[in-house]
C-alpha cells in the first residue's frame, strides 16, 4: 500500500493561527518601537541632568570641605628644582599645601595673618621685596582707636587664582566651530606655547581666545530691593569664537566709539608709545602671554583691589582713591583706554595687565555661588569716591569691592563696539539694584562715566 504526504486541516488551521499570532506581535513592535526609543533617549537625558546636577552638588561639597580643612602654606625659598618648568630666576618662592601649589613672584611675600594664608581661601602676596607679613602689622590705630592693618595700606596686594586646567579658561577659535560638539585640547608644549591637539596638531601655532561663560540671570524682591543671582555652567564645553558676542582678544572695528574712531586711535597711540607692534598685536600677545603662564604655573593672582592711585604710584592697595574712566590721573588718557594704560606694567619678574573676561569668569568659578548672588546685608556704599576696601563685607575669598564700589571694566570685546566689565557697583545700589559679582554688562571705551573701574591680575612672564 502507498503511503500518502501531507498536512491535515487541523495542522494548516493552526499554522495559520501561529502566523498571525506572530504577525501581529510584529505589527506591535513596529508601530511602538518609536516610542520606546523616545523614552530610552528621555530616560538617558533624565539621568545625564541627574548626574550632573550631584556632579556639580558634589564639588560644592567638596569646596566647602576643601575650606574647612584649609591648612597655612609652607613656604619653601631654596629650591634646586621647580616644578613644572618654573622659571627659578622669576621666582622668590613656592607656597604649598597639599598637593596645591602657588609661585611667588619675585618681589613679592606671602602673608603669614590668619585667613590670607591657605590656598584654599585665597592666598593673599604683598610686594614688599622681602618684609614679612605677619600679625605684628596690627598696630596702628584710626581717630575712633580702631585697628588698622598698616601693611594693607602701604603695599601692593594680589590674590591666588587656581586654574588646574586651562581648557576650562582658554580655547582655540576652532573649538565647537561648526556647532558640532569638538572640544579643543589646549596642551601646553617644551617651548612654553599652548598648541590644541584636537585641531591644530600639526600647526606650527594655535589662536587662542577666552572661553567665555554664558550666565542664566533670576532675580527677587525682598523688602523692596532688587537681588540678582546669575549663574553660570562651568561644566559647559561648547563655547565658539563668536565675534557677535562676549569674545576676546579682538579690536573693536566700530569707527564712532571704537578702536578705529578718531578719538580711539589716538588713545591706542598713547598706548603703544612708539613700540613697534599693532593694537591688535598688542591685544594677541598680551591675552597669549598671560595664558601660557597660567597654563604653566597653574594659575594667575587678581588685584585684591580695585585699580587705585596715589600720588607717587599705581597701587592694588586698601584706602586708595579708585582710578575711574573719567580720571586725569590715567597717563593722559580716559575712558577704557586709560584704564588699560594705568594698569598695565611690570612689577619685578612679574607683569600686571587689566583682567580679561576668561579671567574674570576663572575667579567667580573659584569663589563659588556666594559670587553668583546679590546681597543686601554686606552694607555697600551709595555714593562714588569711596576708598577701596574700606567696605569690609564686600570681601570674597580676600578679594574686596566686587559686588560694590565701582563697576568693573575688563579686556573683553562685545560684539565691535564695546569692552564688557563684571560686579556690581554704588550707583546700582543707590537705587536698591544688588547685583552678584557675576553680572556682566558693556559699554563703548570711550565712555568717561565715572561709575567704571577696573581691576589688575598679575602673571609671571617671559621676557
Amino acid at each position: 500500500m502507498r503511503e500518502k504526504n501531507g498536512i491535515t486541516l487541523v495542522s494548516l488551521v493552526i499554522t495559520v493561527i501561529i502566523l498571525l499570532i506572530l504577525a501581529g506581535t510584529a505589527i506591535t513592535i513596529g508601530i511602538n518601537e518609536s516610542n520606546i526609543f523616545e523614552k530610552a533617549n528621555r530616560a538617558k537625558e533624565e539621568t545625564n541632568i541627574k548626574v550632573s546636577d550631584e556632579e556639580k552638588a558634589l564639588n560644592n561639597r567638596f569646596g566647602m570641605l576643601d575650606e574647612l580643612t584649609a591648612e597655612a602654606v609652607t613656604v619653601t625659598t631654596d629650591i634646586e628644582e621647580y616644578p613644572n618648568g618654573w622659571e627659578a630666576e622669576k621666582l622668590s618662592g613656592i607656597a604649598t599645601t597639599g598637593l596645591r601649589t602657588a609661585p611667588i613672584p619675585k618681589g613679592f611675600v606671602t602673608s603669614e595673618i590668619e585667613g590670607e594664608n591657605t590656598i584654599a581661601g585665597g592666598l593673599v602676596i604683598y610686594q614688599t621685596g622681602n618684609t614679612v607679613i605677619t600679625e605684628n602689622f596690627w598696630t596702628d590705630v584710626d581717630e575712633n582707636n580702631n585697628e588698622l592693618l598698616n601693611c594693607q595700606t602701604k603695599y601692593n596686594q594680589y590674590v591666588w587664582i587656581p586654574v588646574e586646567d586651562i581648557n576650562k579658561m582658554v580655547m582655540c577659535k576652532d573649538n565647537n566651530k561648526n556647532n558640532d560638539g569638538t572640544e579643543c585640547n589646549l596642551v601646553l608644549q617644551s617651548d612654553g606655547s599652548l598648541k590644541c591637539m584636537t585641531h591644530h596638531k600639526n600647526d606650527d601655532e594655535t589662536e587662542l581666545c577666552g572661553r567665555i561663560y554664558e550666565v542664566v540671570a533670576t532675580s527677587e524682591i525682598v523688602d523692596d530691593k532688587t537681588i540678582e543671582k546669575k549663574y553660570a555652567d562651568f561644566n559647559s564645553m561648547n563655547q565658539k569664537w563668536n565675534t557677535n558676542g562676549n569674545h576676546e582678544p579682538d579690536v573693536l572695528t566700530d569707527t564712532t566709539n571704537g578702536d578705529t574712531s578718531t578719538n580711539g586711535l589716538a588713545a591706542i597711540e598713547e598706548i603703544i608709545n612708539g613700540r613697534n607692534m599693532t593694537w591688535e598685536e598688542e591685544l594677541k600677545n598680551n591675552f597669549k602671554e598671560m595664558a601660557e603662564s597660567t597654563a604653566k604655573y597653574g594659575g594667575f593672582y587678581i588685584g585684591r583691589y580695585e585699580a587705585g592711585y596715589d600720588a607717587s604710584s599705581y597701587t592694588s592697595c586698601k584706602g586708595q582713591n579708585v582710578m575711574n574712566a573719567s580720571n586725569e590721573e590715567n597717563k593722559g588718557v580716559k575712558g577704557w583706554y586709560g584704564l588699560y594704560k594705568h594698569i598695565k606694567g611690570t612689577k619685578e619678574e612679574a607683569k600686571s595687565s587689566m583682567i580679561w573676561g576668561c579671567q574674570y569668569d576663572q575667579v567667580i568659578k573659584f569663589i563659588g555661588t556666594e559670587a553668583q548672588e546679590g546681597h543686601i546685608d554686606r552694607e555697600l556704599p551709595r555714593i562714588r569716591n569711596v576708598a577701596s576696601g574700606i567696605t569690609t563685607k564686600d570681601k570674597m575669598k580676600n578679594i574686596y569691592d566686587l559686588e560694590g564700589n565701582y563697576w568693573e571694566w575688563s579686556a573683553l570685546s562685545y560684539r565691535d563696539t564695546s569692552r564688557s566689565g563684571g560686579g556690581g557697583n554704588y550707583f546700582r545700589v543707590n537705587f536698591n539694584t544688588f547685583r552678584p559679582a557675576s553680572h556682566r554688562g558693556s559699554d563703548d571705551p570711550l565712555s568717561l562715566d565715572s561709575d567704571y573701574g577696573s581691576r589688575a591680575t598679575l602673571y609671571i612672564w617671559n621676557k
